[in-house]
């Protein structure tokens, strides 16, 4: 009997401790988004911040208004978002999870396909892509491994297949040298060929 007792007490403390944890109010300032259309379930945070975030001209802020998350260069005009941003397909499966930082996009950011496997792994650093990004075929194997750094991407790219590994050295889009070293040589061969028409005249 006392055991009996005791259980029903222990259920009666229990229960409105589990509602009262369910109904814990967010931190204040805080509150969470919900968007869905035909393609995709968004849930997004946006965390109060303690600073007015510096407007960058060469990144992506992203916000939310009107009931939409906004994507603009530059600069936003509205509620920032800030903390865990997580996609689904419409079947419930996991499309892109990550985490923003004053409206950009900070740290790991994956994506899935529709039927549940990895697609790419991208490291982000305050709205630039910096660090190693790992990007995979239609069935999650690893496919090609990329490194940024300030949004520029590193010449040396590595691709695997099966057990073989790959490693390329790609062109720089940076780098100017060699356009710069023809134009200069195209200029000497124009002052050369000058001259020597120049020295044909009687």
């Amino acid at each position: 009997m006392k055991k009996t007792v005791f259980a029903i007490s222990l259920g009666l403390f229990l229960v409105p401790f589990s509602a009262l944890k369910a109904q814990m109010p967010m931190p204040e300032g805080m509150y969470k988004i919900h968007l869905t259309d035909s393609n995709r379930l968004i849930t997004a945070e946006i965390k109060p911040l303690e600073f007015t975030p510096k407007k960058y001209i060469n990144r992506f802020y992203y916000w939310y208004s009107s009931n939409a998350i906004k994507k603009t260069q530059g600069g936003y005009s509205g509620k920032l978002l800030n903390g865990l941003y997580v996609e689904y397909w419409p079947n419930k499966n996991l499309r892109e999870q990550g985490n923003f930082y004053g409206g950009l996009k900070d740290k790991e950011w994956s994506s899935w396909s529709e039927n549940g496997f990895l697609l790419r792994k991208v490291m982000w650093k305050m709205g630039e892509k910096s660090g190693v990004s790992e990007y995979f075929d239609e069935f999650g194997n690893l496919k090609e491994r990329r490194t940024y750094s300030h949004n520029i991407l590193s010449p040396h790219i590595q691709y695997f297949g099966g057990k073989d590994t790959v490693t390329q050295k790609h062109k720089d889009l940076t780098d100017t040298t060699r356009s710069r070293s023809s134009f200069f040589a195209r200029l000497h061969l124009f002052g050369a060929k000058k001259k020597d028409s120049l020295k044909a005249k009687p």
